[in-house]
């Protein structure tokens, strides 16, 4: 029970310590393992007993969302309801939360393969998912239609956290709610 609380404890330094580094460089690409294992007071066997690299560490924030857009999109079906904004919502609310690291990953050498991921998540759960009764049946244009809408909403995102778009996570969410209900009518 200790080494699962030393294993936790240790992984939250390191966390901790990226976030201050990456708050104070504004730039993954400027941040060594050597300054995270400094900041956080610890070894580096600690380090690299959680982590074989810095974008190993970038890469559990990356899965974590991802886990947690599965969860939100299996409640979503588990619900049967038309209304996408409470599902949608909690979403934000996660890219909300840890908006500085979305930021620097959306900005980043990284960008490219985190949306490419986050794209075939939403292909592959969106091309199961009959909800979207306006869609085509047939297979090739059905893909077509889920790629576009994926990549309104991905590049939207992407857009806010550019800079580019001058409303907020939330008006987003709205935004998107309201393109995703006319889809299903």
């Amino acid at each position: 029970m200790a080494e699962y609380k030393n294993k936790i404890r240790s992984k939250k330094l390191i966390k901790e310590a990226f976030l201050e580094l990456l708050y104070e460089k504004k730039n993954i690409n400027k941040i060594s393992v050597k300054e995270i294992i400094e900041r956080a007071e610890i070894s580096k066997s600690t380090f690299y007993a959680h982590y074989s690299d810095l974008f190993s560490l970038i890469e559990e924030y990356e899965n974590e969302m991802f886990d947690f857009i599965n969860k939100t999109m299996d409640e979503y079906l588990k619900s049967h309801s038309e209304e996408f904004l409470p599902y949608i919502s909690k979403v934000i609310q996660i890219l909300k939360q840890n908006e500085e690291i979305y930021k620097m990953i959306f900005n980043g050498a990284l960008a490219d393969h985190f949306i490419n991921k986050l794209k075939l998540l939403f292909i592959e759960r969106l091309n199961k998912d009959l909800t979207f009764k306006t869609l085509s049946n047939e297979p090739q244009k059905r893909m077509a239609e889920i790629n576009f809408t994926i990549n309104a909403v991905i590049y939207t995102i992407l857009d806010y956290f550019k800079g580019s778009l001058k409303i907020t996570l939330d008006e987003i969410a709205i935004l998107i709610n309201e393109i995703l209900l006319k889809l299903i009518k």
